[in-house]
């Protein structure tokens, strides 16, 4: 009734085990507690069985070899993916990081693997990689492999049994080990992703919103200016105590400049900070259907709104920051769908120029830069290449590596500084009642904590990446000028920048049904909150 299945552990069929091997042995290592470890290689043992069930159930036998050669490919992909994941950042690829894979242009994926291939990553794909090549090297020779034997004589059998392995696995997966399940996860958080971009489309995007009912906006002739930087940590920032002049500019101004020391961002990425930042989203109410944002509230209050940002507009999909741009009455972009091509921030300044000298009396003006974004060296152009690897010419080579980017960084806030520092001399030049608020998205690490973290992710999660700058400038003649002696009382309370939208409000002078005064951290009633990030962390509590 059964033939010999020895083939089943001869080559080429060995390689069909090579990752789940890899995935017990290196496994232990990185995926903590034990019970996801072990889901995750029953997960996979699971994934294996209904591939050779699938081979078996086949007639053809040219069918077969060629299934056979995409299904040990494909397992030596997924063992890679979930391991360097597991590596890099000790949890598992989560709905998160689907929404980011979902969001990521071309530019930002380049930054993400210049930072993702560790040594310990590359050691893995070499490892895999070499399995592949001698699974196709005995693939190309086996012509004697039984790609048309079968395990069972009668074909009824065979049918049901492995018909019903197959089922067996698929409800395992789907009813305990869904989370793990790479396929699975991946297409659930997927629905939700587009779920989640059309809600934005439907609300969000619209100029107005039914959520919100304006109560009070009494102050008239103003502009206001809202520079949303990327990536820009307050720990390479000399107004916030670094020991590099990257603020020469901003220093000059920083008896007019409010500069807040204890706000951090609600997420480390942008497409999660964004949408708590620039709308009435929290930690408690995410994505929620009743939202409002920012960029509306300015509308509904009789301001001229207009969104300037240097990131790209449109790719696969619009970037939550576009869908939330749509709404602003007029809008520009200017980073094109060139990802490749490089594009400095200062591209903006004649476009914001022309809005300035508008004679519109009331106007909002909201500015995405791309900011200290990875890849660092391409934020800024080389008459800022200030900071170099000279001072460290006694270094090893593995820290030079590493000191190299920390320099490009730091050119970057460099720019970065004169970027702002620009925009808020264009603003004093009108003479208006106005305001310029200036804070980034979430930080860039870049080794401070670690010797090994670059970059920003969610699994980390380190101090500089949620700490990032926050700066008022307000004219002479702004209605919030009088109460200068608060304000400087003021910037030293803990804030998280979910809560921006208030702050927004009182910086305008408008009352709506969803205004907290509470909230707002240049409010004489602001009461400081539990700061949540991550899974319900206090992050002030958090070890460092």
């Amino acid at each position: 009734m059964i033939k010999n299945i020895s083939f089943l552990i001869k080559p080429p069929f060995l390689f069909l085990y090579i990752p789940l091997f890899t995935l017990m042995l290196i496994g232990p290592y990185f995926i903590v507690p034990i019970e996801s470890y072990w889901k995750e290689v029953v997960n996979f043992g699971l994934i294996i069985l209904i591939g050779i069930s699938l081979f078996f159930l086949m007639s053809s036998r040219a069918i077969r070899k060629g299934f056979l050669a995409f299904f040990v490919t494909l397992l030596h992909l997924l063992v890679f993916i979930k391991l360097s994941f597991y590596i890099n950042y000790g949890v598992r690829l989560n709905a998160s990081a689907f929404y980011l894979i979902f969001e990521t242009n071309k530019k930002e994926s380049i930054g993400f693997l210049d930072a993702y291939f560790t040594s310990s990553v590359i050691c893995l794909l070499i490892f895999l990689g070499i399995s592949l090549v001698l699974f196709f090297i005995f693939f190309s020779k086996s012509t004697d492999v039984k790609f048309g034997s079968v395990i069972f004589k009668d074909k009824r059998i065979r049918i049901c049994f492995f018909s019903a392995a197959i089922i067996l696995s698929v409800f395992l997966i789907n009813n305990r080990l869904l989370r793990f399940n790479l396929f699975a996860s991946g297409v659930v958080a997927f629905e939700d992703y587009k779920n989640y971009k059309n809600l934005l489309r439907d609300n969000l995007s619209k100029p107005n919103s039914d959520n919100l009912k304006l109560k009070d906006s009494s102050f008239n002739n103003q502009t206001c200016v809202v520079i949303i930087g990327e990536s820009t940590t307050r720990w390479h920032m000399q107004l916030y105590g670094y020991d590099r002049p990257t603020n020469p500019k901003l220093k000059e101004l920083k008896d007019e400049l409010y500069i807040f020391s204890d706000v951090i961002a609600p997420n480390v990425h942008t497409i999660l900070s964004l949408d708590k930042i620039l709308t009435f989203s929290d930690y408690s109410n995410s994505n929620k259907e009743n939202n409002a944002s920012v960029v509306q509230l300015a509308n509904m209050a009789g301001f001229e709104t207009y969104w300037l940002s240097n990131q790209q507009a449109i790719g696969l999909h619009e970037s939550v920051s576009t869908l939330l741009g749509l709404s602003a009455k007029n809008q520009y972009f200017f980073a094109g769908d060139d990802n490749s091509a490089i594009s400095y921030d200062e591209v903006i300044f004649g476009k914001l120029e022309e809005i300035l000298n508008d004679e519109v009396e009331r106007k909002v003006v909201f500015i995405h830069l791309m900011g200290t974004h990875s890849r660092y060296n391409y934020r800024y152009p080389k008459n800022y290449s200030i900071f170099t690897q000279d001072d460290y010419q006694d270094a090893s080579l593995f820290k030079k590596s590493r000191q190299k980017k920390i320099d490009y960084y730091d050119n970057a806030v460099l720019y970065n500084d004169f970027v702002v520092r620009n925009i808020i001399d264009m603003v004093d030049k009108t003479g208006d009642n106005s305001s310029v608020i200036y804070f980034s998205d979430h930080g860039d690490d870049l080794y401070d904590t670690s010797f090994d973290i670059v970059g920003h992710d969610e699994y980390h999660g380190t101090r500089p990446m949620y700490e990032v700058p926050f700066l008022l400038w307000l004219s002479s003649k702004h209605f919030l000028k009088k109460n200068d002696g608060e304000l400087r009382e003021y910037v030293n309370r803990k804030y998280i920048l979910e809560d921006f939208e208030h702050t927004f409000a009182d910086l305008l002078g408008v009352t709506h049904n969803l205004y907290e005064p509470n909230k707002s951290i240049i409010n004489s009633n602001f009461k400081e909150k539990t700061r949540l990030v991550k899974n319900g962390i206090d992050y002030d509590k958090q070890e460092d």
